[in-house]
C-alpha cells in the first residue's frame, strides 16, 4: 500500500508524525474523519461516503475504524469495529463488498483510481536527475513537462496555438507572462547555482 501511495506522489512519513507530540494534552478524537460527496449524473442520485481512520500505532498502516455510505440522505451501508462480523481493519470494504446495492455508488471509484499528486522538482525540470515517478505524458515530479508543453504548441493557419486555445488567449490569462517557449535545460547553470548555495 505504501509503495502504491509513493507512486502516486504521496509524501510518506513515519507513523510518529501522525501523532501529537504534546503528551499532556488530551486529544479530542483518535480518528481522522474524511467525507466525500458526489452526484451520479446518469441517475441523479446523490451519494456520501464517510470513513474514519485510526492513525498508525503498532505498524505503519492506517486502520479503518468505520465506513458508511448514504444515498440521497439515507444510510445504505456501513461497518465499524463494533460490527459483530469479524473484519480486517486494514482493508476498506466499501470497494470490495459484494452487495448489489453498492455497484452504482462504486462507479465513482474508477474516477479516483488514477489520481496522482503533481509536485515538480527543479532538478527534474532541468533534466539533471530522472523523474522517479515518470508517467505519460508528464511525470509526477515534472519529468517530460517541457516535451509535453512542446507538443501542445503549434502553428495553425498563421495562428500560434496552445492545444485548442490561441496562444494570445493563454497569455491573457497569465498576465505576468509575455511569451511561452521551450528551451533545452541549462544543466551547467543549475550546477553552478547549487554549488554557490552549498547543495
Amino acid at each position: 500500500m505504501l509503495e502504491a501511495c509513493r507512486e502516486r506522489g504521496v509524501r510518506l512519513s513515519t507513523s510518529d508524525l501522525y501523532k501529537s507530540a504534546f503528551k499532556s494534552i488530551k486529544r479530542a478524537k483518535s480518528t481522522v474523519d474524511l467525507s466525500l460527496e458526489w452526484e451520479d449524473t446518469k441517475t441523479g442520485s446523490c451519494f456520501q461516503y464517510d470513513v474514519h481512520l485510526t492513525t498508525p500505532k503498532e505498524s505503519e498502516y492506517w486502520k479503518y475504524h468505520s465506513e458508511a455510505l448514504y444515498q440521497n440522505g439515507e444510510k445504505k451501508w456501513g461497518r465499524s469495529n463494533a460490527s459483530s462480523q469479524s473484519m480486517n481493519n486494514y482493508i476498506g470494504f466499501f470497494l470490495i463488498d459484494d452487495k448489489p446495492g453498492l455497484l452504482e455508488a462504486r462507479s465513482i471509484a474508477s474516477d479516483f483510481s488514477k489520481y496522482g499528486i503533481f509536485q515538480p522538482g527543479t532538478a527534474v525540470l532541468r533534466g539533471i536527475i530522472p523523474d522517479t515517478n515518470q508517467m505519460a505524458p508528464v511525470g509526477l515530479n515534472g519529468g517530460r513537462l517541457a516535451e509535453a508543453l512542446q507538443d501542445l504548441i503549434e502553428e495553425k493557419e498563421e495562428d500560434l496555438m496552445f492545444g485548442s486555445l490561441y496562444m494570445e488567449d493563454v497569455l491573457e490569462m497569465i498576465d505576468w507572462a509575455s511569451d511561452i517557449s521551450i528551451d533545452a535545460p541549462k544543466k551547467k547553470t543549475f550546477i553552478q547555482t547549487c554549488q554557490r548555495h552549498g547543495r
